[in-house]
């Protein structure tokens, strides 16, 4: 499984290109969540291939979820970080949760999905991510819009069809990777208006509503 190679920078704030992908979709996430924020407190959240439990942090920092937990197929990130993060994490592989029908009102995935080349695992999991999601839960999705390298990208006619009933708003963000990276260690004012412009945009963020019956 290749991951976007922005995640394999760590996400080291004292990286020019790694900050702004960070930035990007931390401006996404509190966008897509304002209107949720009364209610988000009290939420049960997971988060689907949390790696370090970065993007828990981050949503624990906004007041996101009463109870965070995170699963991921790399033990070994799991292992560094959980206990500094005290919040519950699970290894699982790809198209299985170990976690009950409907215990969670938000779940999220960053990148995830454009990292599983085989289009049944995508569509277990997308099975698995329904079944443990109360009705009218949300699914906070950030991920690559183009297919590039190994990674798969998505458009709104497949998240149809991998949550088929589901309500979906949305923007694009981000850039690609070669464009942000001739840019942002240039100027971080440079790189962040140039994803002012719609058609550079690299990402989706969406937030799915599962139907209440």
């Amino acid at each position: 499984m290749q991951r976007d190679k922005t995640l394999l920078r760590g996400w080291n704030r004292l990286d020019a290109l790694a900050l702004f992908f960070q930035h990007s979709r931390e401006r996404a996430i509190s966008w897509l969540l304002r209107d949720y924020h009364s209610a988000a407190k009290d939420w049960r959240v997971l988060d689907i291939g949390c790696g370090s439990g970065r993007l828990l942090l981050l949503l624990r920092e906004m007041g996101i979820g009463r109870k965070l937990f995170g699963c991921d197929v790399d033990s070994k990130e799991l292992d560094k970080k959980l206990t500094a993060l005290a919040m519950p994490m699970a290894v699982n592989p790809h198209d299985t949760l170990a976690f009950a029908h409907a215990s969670f009102d938000l779940i999220v995935q960053s990148v995830v999905f454009s990292s599983v080349p085989d289009a049944g695992v995508r569509v277990k999991l997308a099975l698995e991510m329904d079944r443990v999601l109360v009705p009218g839960g949300n699914i906070l999705w950030y991920d690559v819009i183009r297919t590039r390298g190994n990674l798969i990208g998505f458009d709104r006619k497949e998240l149809g069809r991998l949550f088929p009933g589901y309500a979906m708003k949305g923007f694009r963000c981000g850039l690609s990777y070669r464009l942000a990276a001739a840019l942002a260690y240039k100027s971080q004012a440079l790189v962040t208006l140039a994803e002012a412009l719609p058609f550079w945009r690299s990402h989706w963020a969406f937030i799915l509503t599962k139907p209440t019956i």
